[in-house]
């Protein structure tokens, strides 16, 4: 048993640089999922979420996990040399990911509501407002 916990507190370790990272795309993936069932008119099943949560969320964790560990054993040197970042490409991919699914989010609520309700629609008017209104001093 010792070296089980042992084993597990390595292996936690190990991941614990991409541990927030692996937070905000589960974060994102179920707040997806929460805004898909809030605006959806079929019924609500378990079923369905299970289905879509479990594999959306396996799928991407593990892509996370995976390009990770090519991070670590190939990769991160040689971007170090260019780059003062840790771990560049397993971020990137983080991005990547996340912007997926706000971009889902924001489809749902655009589908729902009209084109101009969507909150990325919001946040480019709030840009450019706000440059207006720099350029108006």
């Amino acid at each position: 048993m010792k070296y089980l916990i042992t084993a597990l507190v390595a292996i936690y370790s190990f991941f614990a640089p991409i541990q927030v990272i692996l937070l905000v795309i589960g974060l994102a993936i179920f707040v997806d999922t929460v805004v898909a069932i809030r605006l959806t008119t079929e019924k609500f099943s378990s079923r369905r979420l299970r289905k879509g949560l479990v594999g959306k969320m396996i799928t991407y964790q593990s892509a996370v996990i995976l390009f990770f560990l090519i991070d670590y054993a190939m990769v991160n040197d040689m971007v170090k040399t260019v780059f003062s970042v840790d771990y560049t490409l397993t971020k990137l991919v983080g991005l990547f990911l996340a912007s997926i699914e706000v971009v889902s989010i924001d489809e749902k609520i655009r589908v729902k509501y009209g084109d101009d309700k969507g909150f990325i629609a919001r946040f480019k008017r709030f840009i450019t407002n706000a440059k207006k209104i720099k350029d108006s001093f």
